[in-house]
């Protein structure tokens, strides 16, 4: 199977998406420590944001983002503790600011 070829407006629109997704997942991840009675919510946002990024990632380029973010959904989807979700969703984070600060270049 090859991949279609993304117009290059669409991969630029993308990465100019980074900054926001890098929010939402700093945003998560400040709340996955202090969320208490409320983190089931705060994991299922986790999920959510990491699910899309699964989804998309991939189709403009970035397979090891898509790839990252999988593995977070794999993980909320298997019960992993807040300890563990925190470190996979801070290093998806890490990748996607390095492949928007990589691009920016």
């Amino acid at each position: 199977m090859t991949k279609e070829v993304i117009p290059e407006a669409l991969r630029r629109r993308y990465i100019d998406s980074f900054p926001g997704k890098c929010a939402a997942f700093e945003a998560v991840i400040g709340q996955m420590a202090a969320a208490g009675a409320d983190a089931a919510v705060v994991v299922a946002k986790l999920r959510d944001l990491a699910h899309k990024l699964a989804g998309s990632a991939g189709m403009y380029g970035f397979d090891d983002i898509g790839n990252l973010a999988r593995e977070v959904v794999h993980a909320v989807d298997a019960g992993a503790g807040p300890q563990i979700l925190g470190g996979l969703a801070q290093t998806l984070l890490d990748r996607l600011t390095s492949a928007q600060t990589a691009q920016d270049l």
